[in-house]
């Protein structure tokens, strides 16, 4: 049986799996984390280890669905799932010892990658979620091929976010993000999130000073006709607003943190904000424009297009909130609604 999200993971279904971001497990890295299983009738399937429960996923995941669809569908692992991956990867060292005493080779090109997935299966912490394969890049990507040499990625990624509705619906993902606590993709630093600074990333062995991006290769698009910002990637472990059960005022009080979509209503914030967002977008686009330079990659409008997207997208949680809260809508989730709705 091909491999699907809605289908059991199975060991006869399994063919082959990869590590999705080779390499060594550094900061900000997603090797050892994230695989791409390969099954019956060339289908694929995407696994990725990360401290989220499900009643988070389901929460994270309805916030994103207003904004981006189709939002790619995160189920967690069963348990018989997780022993079927088990299987496979004992099953391949067994198979491999085998053919070695026959002088053999056999599928050496997947020995590191299903070292490192049998590693975090062996952890007692491993809570493994699965999602469909998404056609989409990463800006961190698209700007490693630019800096050896391929510029290809890159002017489509920035034509992409240039193109109509293209920066807008970062702004939305950017307003999703916020009220999930998601800071895995940008954070409003120094305001009530995080402290004040800059973030050094190393990129093609360059070195990038972001003010507010967190991790560049969390900044995804889908290229092609209609292409538009992609919202994968929403779940946060270390987001402490990943729960709507708590009263907000509560919430905020227990982890001495600002709920991070307040900044939506704060007309002065939200622009800074945004214009920090653009300023770390643009040095990854054009990674060697003089800083003296004035040109631009992404138009004269792209600030107050962010804002836009930030804008609508608060309003169209807001009605998704709405329509599945119920009537009356529990207090938890209505003293997020309540600001919600007043952005304007």
């Amino acid at each position: 049986m091909a491999l699907a999200v809605k289908t059991p993971i199975r060991l006869e279904d399994l063919r082959g799996v990869k590590d999705f971001y080779d390499g060594p497990a550094v900061h900000g890295s997603k090797a050892g984390k994230i695989f791409l299983l390969e099954g019956a009738n060339d289908s694929k399937l995407v696994i990725k280890d990360d401290a989220v429960f499900d009643q988070q996923v389901a929460h994270s995941r309805s916030i994103m669905k207003a904004v981006h669809r189709p939002s790619s569908r995160v189920t967690m692992l069963q348990p018989a799932e997780i022993e079927a991956l088990k299987t496979f990867c004992r099953y391949y060292f067994e198979i491999r010892q085998s053919y070695k005493e026959l002088g053999m080779k056999y599928r050496s090109d997947m020995k590191l990658s299903v070292k490192k997935l049998q590693d975090a299966l062996a952890r007692q912490d491993c809570n493994f979620q699965k999602m469909a394969l998404q056609d989409v890049k990463d800006v961190k990507g698209a700007l490693e091929k630019r800096l050896s040499g391929d510029k290809t990625e890159l002017e489509s990624f920035t034509a992409t976010l240039k193109n109509p509705g293209g920066l807008e619906s970062l702004g939305e993902i950017v307003a999703a993000d916020l009220v999930t606590g998601n800071t895995d993709r940008f954070m409003p630093r120094g305001w009530g999130v995080g402290e004040e600074g800059v973030k050094a990333w190393t990129i093609g062995g360059q070195q990038f000073n972001f003010k507010v991006l967190v991790n560049p290769g969390n900044v995804f698009v889908s290229l092609g006709p209609g292409g538009r910002a992609s919202g994968l990637d929403y779940l946060d472990p270390q987001s402490a607003f990943k729960n709507f059960a708590m009263r907000l005022e509560e919430h905020e009080s227990a982890y001495n943190a600002r709920w991070p979509a307040r900044i939506l209503t704060d007309h002065s914030a939200r622009k800074k904000y945004a214009e920090r967002i653009i300023h770390d977008l643009e040095i990854l686009l054009n990674p060697h424009k003089s800083r003296f330079s004035t040109r631009t990659k992404l138009g004269k409008a792209r600030k107050d297009r962010l804002i836009a997207g930030m804008v609508s997208g608060a309003g169209k949680i807001a009605t998704r909130i709405q329509q599945k809260a119920g009537n009356p809508m529990p207090p938890a989730i209505k003293d997020r609604y309540d600001i919600l709705v007043s952005v304007r």
